[in-house]
């Protein structure tokens, strides 16, 4: 089933909850979802933009949702998969069945697809520029990444998301 808006995503989360006998009754974030329960676009846009309710993570602090566009960063992601910071016992859901990789690449393949509005034009940024933006990031994150490991990893993607995107 494909995700073509966040009505769809609602359905996507509700209907595994009700599928599988989950009990999120107890889950600190509550079903976050559905943050403003009757307003759909209230709860889209605290979903895609906001954090997740009431959940710090030792050393990173309040978790962002989602990041638009890039569902390979997205924490949501990274919870259903149980890659790091999730990896060690915190994989979501806790309380029932996980997602099936088809069913996460659904989530990953609609987050991918949310619109990401350009800064600037970075047609023009040549390859050897973006390998000595990337060098420089790297030297930048190295404190992080020594600290967060595979977590605070820098990819092709963050060069270009941080040549030309918000």
């Amino acid at each position: 089933m494909a995700l073509n808006d966040f009505a769809d995503v609602q359905a996507f989360f509700n209907d595994f909850i009700a599928a599988n006998g989950c009990n999120i009754a107890g889950a600190q974030h509550g079903a976050f979802w559905q943050q403003v329960p009757g307003d759909v676009n209230a709860s889209r846009d605290k979903f895609i933009n906001g954090n997740v309710p009431h959940v710090s993570l030792p050393g990173i602090g309040s978790v962002k949702i989602l990041i638009k566009g890039n569902s390979a960063d997205s924490m949501i992601i990274k919870a259903l998969r149980g890659d790091p910071p999730f990896d060690r016992g915190l994989r979501m859901p806790k309380s029932c069945a996980f997602y099936s990789p088809a069913q996460i690449q659904e989530l990953a393949d609609w987050i991918d697809s949310l619109d990401v509005p350009l800064r600037k034009d970075v047609s023009a940024v040549t390859t050897a520029d973006r390998h000595a933006i990337r060098a420089l990031l790297e030297g930048a994150i190295a404190p992080f990444q020594a600290k967060y490991g595979e977590f605070a990893r820098l990819s092709d993607k963050n060069v270009v998301q941080f040549l030309g995107r918000k």
